[in-house]
């Protein structure tokens, strides 16, 4: 039911915005609208001008020939969606720049698999919210992520299936959470026999003191006690 209202709402508003800074051709047909909107054509735009928006693409791509309403206002809501996300989400620059090409997708599945739309949102929060905090550095770890965001976005570009894309990124985190849990494990062993050799060391310290109270001893003792003992 969420779906179906968030899929009508699209369609309500990309039926009836208009925006003053664009000419609009009234006359169009829904068809030629899914005509431009295709997977193939879309994703054409995959890494065209990232710094564009999407309308000033389509425009190019269709030779500033006029375009449809509905086409316009979709890729006019994707780009303003999408601005705001990029600057709400508290990612690092270089991961923005590798996730830019969601508008695309977002335009794409909103003309051709409406009914995903709610799936791929959901996708982009577990993404994003996995990716908060990473850093460009190390440079041995940073390409882990940065490699699987690109398979995602290749899954997504190719096929435009969410749930292929899900699978592919639950099995990721699957695999890093099994990572994570593993050093966990090392490091408690490791700060465990820590732990064992600090105790060691204060009873052997405290033996020392017993045995040495009040009786004296060569320098030469006491120089190995303090130096080499402890």
């Amino acid at each position: 039911m969420t779906t179906e209202r968030n899929s009508a709402s699209i369609k309500k508003l990309t039926a009836s915005l208009r925006v003053p800074e664009f000419k609009y051709d009234l006359g169009e047909q829904r068809a030629k609208v899914l005509s431009i909107a295709s997977r193939e054509k879309l994703c054409s735009l995959w890494r065209q001008g990232e710094h564009e928006s999407l309308a000033q693409l389509l425009r190019e791509q269709a030779e500033f020939k006029p375009l449809p309403p509905e086409i316009i206002n979709l890729a006019f809501v994707a780009d303003r969606i999408f601005d705001v996300w990029h600057r709400k989400s508290a990612l690092h620059e270089e991961l923005n720049a590798s996730l830019f090409p969601l508008r695309v997708i977002w335009m794409a599945l909103s003309s051709n698999n409406p009914d995903d739309l709610d799936r791929f949102t959901q996708l982009i929060d577990r993404i994003s919210g996995f990716c908060i905090g990473w850093m460009p550095h190390p440079e041995r770890s940073k390409k882990i992520v940065l490699e699987a965001l690109d398979q995602v976005m290749d899954l997504l570009r190719n096929t435009l299936s969410v749930t292929q894309t899900e699978e592919i990124w639950a099995a990721f985190e699957h695999a890093q959470g099994n990572k994570v849990e593993r050093l966990c494990s090392r490091l408690i062993e490791t700060e465990r026999n820590l732990g064992k050799v600090r105790f060691d060391r204060c009873c052997a310290i405290r033996v020392i003191n017993n045995l040495a109270k009040k009786r004296t001893m060569p320098d030469s003792v006491w120089r190995f006690v303090s130096e080499y003992s402890q």
